[in-house]
């Protein structure tokens, strides 16, 4: 009877310590995932500064101009940032936003930014009227269970946003593998989601 109630007892410690090993884990790779998901960001970051300060079919399109002009400027911005997000693999998408009727363009990579999401994303970033900043960056998250960082310029009558996907690196951290499971998990199911969520501060966007 002693000797069961040691197997026992051993058996619930080695349960105990399995659990906590795989806690720490899981928050390991959350680390090196935000971690990864920041150096992104900032390079994302870098690339729409750029635009902003130097790009001279930003200024025009900020200042405004013939339906024309601006016609052949925001042509001109697209081909930009197309070859930025082609050099750039971190830069999913991008948007641009202008004009008095806020015409959008944008390019998004489909392998990572599922054909649902586009509208939507499109309609927050035409529809976020911002805090009045040059530039800020929110994160959000869409039905469709994918998450994303938004990094905004704005001056005038154009907007440029760039679009990072955070799915992928969260899954793995989470759960070890690319693409499986879903990150956003009710807390009584999932902490370590909901520690996700605190870090990066989501917001869901249904």
């Amino acid at each position: 009877m002693g000797l069961l109630f040691l197997l026992l007892f051993a058996n619930i410690n080695m349960l105990r310590n399995n659990r906590q090993d795989t806690r720490n884990g899981i928050m390991e790779s959350l680390e090196s995932a935000v971690e990864r998901i920041a150096v992104n960001l900032n390079t994302v970051n870098n690339i729409l500064y750029s635009v902003y300060m130097d790009n001279d079919d930003f200024g025009l399109l900020a200042g405004g101009g013939t339906e024309a002009e601006e016609y052949s400027a925001a042509y001109e911005l697209n081909n930009t940032l197309w070859m930025q997000q082609t050099a750039n693999s971190c830069l999913d998408g991008y948007y641009i936003i202008y004009g008095r009727d806020a015409s959008a363009l944008y390019k998004i990579n489909p392998e990572v930014i599922p054909e649902e999401d586009r509208e939507t994303l499109k309609q927050v970033i035409r529809n976020d009227e911002g805090t009045g900043q040059i530039t800020y960056r929110f994160n959000l998250c869409l039905e469709s269970g994918n998450c994303y960082t938004v990094i905004l310029y704005r001056e005038g009558q154009v907007m440029i946003a760039g679009v990072c996907c955070l799915s992928d690196d969260l899954r793995e951290a989470v759960s070890g593998k690319k693409g499986d499971a879903v990150i956003w998990l009710p807390e009584d199911e999932s902490g370590n989601n909901r520690e996700v969520e605190r870090r990066l501060k989501l917001r869901e966007v249904t």
